[in-house]
């Protein structure tokens, strides 16, 4: 089965993650990668970049940059249903 393409219309849509997923955080200027933890509530604060597969979520009190290719075959269709919900 193919996973959906999630490149657009991502922005404040929300979803729980089902598994962890990796992404980069910034503390202190730097990037650090972070796994967000299963069972986070995240909302897409930003699109997908061109070409890197990194979207800007907010969980809890933190902020960071998560790898699209690094988010569950379940949270993806329950990601691209949102997007495509009318």
């Amino acid at each position: 089965m193919r996973r959906p393409l999630l490149k657009f219309m991502l922005t404040g849509k929300r979803i729980t993650l089902k598994k962890h997923a990796l992404g980069l955080e910034s503390v202190d200027g730097e990037n650090r990668p972070v796994l967000i933890p299963t069972g986070a509530s995240v909302e897409f604060t930003s699109e997908p970049t061109y070409g890197n597969g990194l979207a800007n979520v907010h969980w809890d009190t933190h902020e960071a940059a998560i790898f699209l290719s690094s988010i569950g075959q379940d949270d993806q269709e329950l990601l691209a249903l949102e997007v495509f919900r009318w």
